[in-house]
């Protein structure tokens, strides 16, 4: 029983890689022909793909920031250590704090917006 479940978890994990490899190669597809409109739009509609290019973006620019800074405090340093990850758990959660107290002071969706009910239902 445990077994033909992990299966089906293994063929289910299997359905959607390839599936996210199919997007990727109908995407570069789309670019190589010179459709990158619709390639954009493609990508913007989804949102896990966007929260997945950001994570990326914000890594990339925090290893880029140390990667600068690092060489300055001499050959003593070698590596990340538990201060550097400790500084970036705690600039995370200050920044997390401030968004979260900023979208709770103001309503997200404003009061007696005429057009509220036809924004809700729009499609792109």
């Amino acid at each position: 029983m445990v077994l033909d479940h992990c299966l089906q978890l293994r063929e289910k994990a299997r359905e959607v890689f390839l599936g996210e490899a199919l997007r990727w190669i109908d995407a570069w597809q789309q670019v190589c022909e010179g459709d990158i409109d619709r390639a954009l739009r493609a990508a913007k509609c989804s949102g896990d793909h966007l929260f997945r290019v950001a994570l990326w973006m914000l890594a990339a620019r925090w290893l880029d920031i140390y990667m600068q800074i690092a060489p300055s405090t001499g050959a003593l340093h070698t590596g990340v250590g538990f201060a550097d990850a400790l500084l970036l758990v705690g600039f995370s959660c200050a920044f997390l704090l401030v968004l979260s107290r900023s979208l709770g002071a103001a309503p997200l969706l404003a009061r007696r917006d005429p057009y509220c009910v036809e924004s809700l239902h729009h499609q792109v």
